[in-house]
């Protein structure tokens, strides 16, 4: 959850050297790239209308992901200083020319102020806060009890004589090693009270990875911080991890040996040099008067003058002459973003003529990379059109950070304070934790043992996962005008039951009758045994358009660390909610776990398309899985226990009651019950197990008194241990 333990462990060696503090493992959370640590920041510490200080101009997302978390935006801005006397040009030429009004900033400070972020090296003018301006910031979130976050994903990319200085560092040494006689000398160091942020993507050059980290010294901001992680994605793609891990252990040997000139970090900013000069002759030629950046990709340019002489007629932007000139580039095949949009409001005239451009590439991809990568979206497209019996679209698809993140965009994109969401128990328990979380009400009914035995005695003694039903009366009950969502699981975890078509009709008929929409989690739907069939509920009539399909990249192809899954709607207001959502938690998903995926569901998708079936994965799989389904039935059975057949997915539940009541366990006491008890017993003996009560709603928790799930999707080597441990 907190992240791979081989790279939190370079990440805080490295860490406790640059910051001159011992960085523990419990200090470092890993992310979905530096947005999401800046999601999981402004999400986790922000309440209702706290406010939050951004430093104009400043990367968009900053107010309104503050927005999206309950909290006031509070602007003010960097100024640019004339370095060369002209007061009506106010011309600079390097971004060291841009500095913070102080007076201004305190002025924004008040008993509200719940955060302040700071980039630097800074996008986009590429200006690198000095020792002295940090202090500053780190004596007013002192005076002020707030907290700083860091955005320092450029933290490697430093040009010509300019440093990087962390404030997480700075007050601890700048006021305690000198021994200036200031208040901040007693106070607490600004490790304690800030958010360090960091990217891979920009320190080796990988933006499409999508990894990041944040780091604090305080307990409390790292808990906040892991609950809105938690939430929105859970955890990160683990190969990801794995690569970033192994490029910072060498980097941290060079870096531990005095190698520094071997380091990729300084031969990259050293190809970036030569960039950034190729880049600020190239716009001086142009007639712009570019302004050197200190640090990071980017370069601005003022370009007043060059406007000032362009007929741009032709390029009329309602939004004034510097989008115009943006145009106007656009259309030479050169590409650049005018300054305003880095702007608040009140604040855009001070970006007025300039513009700025890019050193490391020639153009951005982002905005096609927040849906999805195209050749994974293309697939998926094709082969649910097949699947759903409808025209999917690329625009009818949104890629996510796994299905746990496809549930998180749809219940935070779709729910409106107090909406209900109608969940079935048993049931994961994050779509319960989430809709909370989203501001939904959990509405919990129930699937029922049947007794398809006829044993004539008490215990509802079933032996497959097809004895469990919905009652129909009890769910329409559930309905009513504030019903916005219901969630529907199959094949079933932990039950291992595959919805009927004449279920999945009925819930259809009550999401139109009561205008609600379902999302269907199919993360399993490749893992049917039998004669079992999964059916989908956005192929039947009318139901495309309010439903929203969640599939699994790791479910399907056994590689859940991977971290990748999708949602479908055919509905374009449902795709733009979790679109909005999405962007507002990860902005989008690793690139190289896309194209991986992609490459399988093409192999898939031809194979299908042949009809040659027997040799596609998934029919292999269920081979596989239905062989380990037999041994787990035998095992539990010859335990004693009543093991229910599953019709899908890779879980296996059993009646333990008999045995249960011939056990002492006295031993494994847990206050939680017997069933608590008879799993801690199963623990204690190397087999692992969850009592089903943890999938129930309190209400419902009754229902579920000595049940135990199992999982299959074991080496057979294991089962083997496993049925040796409890003979």
């Amino acid at each position: 959850m907190k992240g791979h333990p081989r790279l939190v462990k370079v990440l805080a060696k490295l860490y406790s050297h640059l910051l001159n503090n011992e960085v523990r493992d419990d200090n470092i959370l890993i992310t979905l790239g530096a947005y999401q640590a800046i999601h999981c920041a402004l999400y986790g510490l922000i309440n209702h209308g706290d406010e939050v200080i951004i430093i104009d101009p400043a990367y968009d997302a900053y107010a309104m992901i503050t927005r999206a978390a309950g909290g006031v935006p509070v602007h003010t801005a960097l100024k640019r200083t004339d370095t060369y006397g002209n007061e009506n040009n106010n011309y600079i030429t390097g971004a060291y020319g841009w500095q913070l009004d102080f007076t201004d900033l305190e002025a924004k400070f008040n008993h509200n102020t719940r955060l302040i972020i700071i980039n630097t090296p800074h996008n986009p003018l590429g200006k690198v806060f000095t020792a002295s301006e940090l202090s500053r910031i780190g004596e007013l979130c002192q005076k002020y009890d707030t907290i700083a976050i860091m955005d320092e994903v450029y933290e490697w990319l430093t040009y010509d004589n300019n440093t990087h200085f962390r404030l997480a560092y700075i007050i601890l040494t700048m006021f305690n090693r000198t021994k200036i006689k200031s208040p901040i000398a007693s106070m607490p160091g600004m490790y304690e009270r800030t958010v360090t942020i960091g990217s891979l993507g920009k320190a080796f050059n990988v933006t499409g990875w999508r990894c990041g980290w944040a780091i604090t010294g305080h307990p409390g901001i790292r808990h906040a911080l892991t609950l809105a992680h938690v939430v929105s994605v859970y955890c990160c793609p683990t190969p990801i991890q794995e690569a970033a891990a192994r490029a910072f252990e060498i980097e941290l040997v060079k870096l531990q040996l005095n190698h520094v000139d071997s380091m990729y970090w300084t031969q990259l900013c050293a190809l970036m040099d030569k960039k950034r000069t190729l880049m600020y002759d190239m716009l001086t030629n142009m007639g712009l008067k570019p302004m050197a950046p200190e640090g990071s990709y980017y370069m601005v340019a003022d370009c007043r003058a060059l406007i000032e002489r362009l007929d741009l007629t032709a390029y009329y932007d309602k939004r004034g002459k510097t989008s115009e000139f943006v145009r106007w580039l656009s259309a030479r095949g050169v590409q650049a973003v005018p300054l305003t949009v880095f702007y608040s409001t009140a604040n855009k005239q001070l970006g007025e003529g300039l513009v700025r451009f890019c050193f490391i590439k020639s153009d951005e991809t982002l905005a096609k990379a927040k849906i999805g990568h195209p050749r994974l979206v293309k697939v998926l497209a094709k082969l649910y059109s097949h699947l759903l019996n409808n025209e999917v679209r690329d625009d009818n698809i949104l890629i996510t950070l796994g299905a746990y993140q496809a549930i998180h965009c749809a219940l935070y994109g779709l729910i409106n304070h107090g909406d209900e969401v109608i969940i079935i128990d048993p049931a994961y328990d994050a779509y319960a934790m989430i809709t909370r979380a989203a501001g939904g009400v959990p509405v919990h009914t129930a699937l029922k043992r049947v007794d398809t035995c006829s044993d004539g005695n008490n215990n509802n003694n079933i032996t497959g996962a097809d004895g469990w039903e919905l009652d129909f009366v009890d769910l329409e009950a559930k309905f009513n005008h504030n019903t916005r969502l219901i969630i529907i699981n199959t094949p079933h975890n932990p039950l291992g039951k595959v919805f009927t078509a004449s279920e999945l009709s009925r819930i259809g008929e009550l999401c139109k009758k009561y205008d609600t929409i379902a999302v269907m989690d199919e993360v399993y739907e490749w893992l049917t045994y039998d004669d079992s069939k999964h059916f989908r509920l956005a192929s039947m009539p009318g139901m495309y358009e309010r439903t929203v399909t969640i599939g699994s990249l790791g479910k399907a192809f056994n590689v859940t660390g991977w971290r990748c899954g999708w949602a479908i709607t055919g509905h374009p207001g449902i795709r733009h909610a979790l679109t909005l959502a999405h962007m507002a938690s990860v902005y989008c998903c690793p690139t190289p776990i896309q194209e991986a995926a992609a490459r399988a569901f093409e192999i898939e998708l031809d194979k299908l398309q042949l009809n040659h079936v027997d040799s596609m994965y998934w029919t292999q799989l269920c081979a596989l899985l239905d062989k380990k389904r037999a041994l787990m039935y035998d095992m539990l059975t010859d335990m004693g226990l009543k093991a229910m057949v599953p019709e899908g997915g890779y879980y296996m539940v059993a009646d333990c009651r008999a045995l249960i009541d011939r056990l002492d366990l006295t031993a494994y006491y847990d206050k939680r019950g017997k069933t608590f008890e008879f799993v801690r017993w199963l623990s204690a003996r190397g087999v692992q197990a969850v009592p089903l009560t943890v999938f129930y709603s309190t209400d419902n928790k009754h229902l579920a008194e000595g049940l135990v799930r199992f999982c299959f999707i074991k080496s057979d080597e294991t089962l083997a241990k496993a049925e040796a441990m409890l003979r």
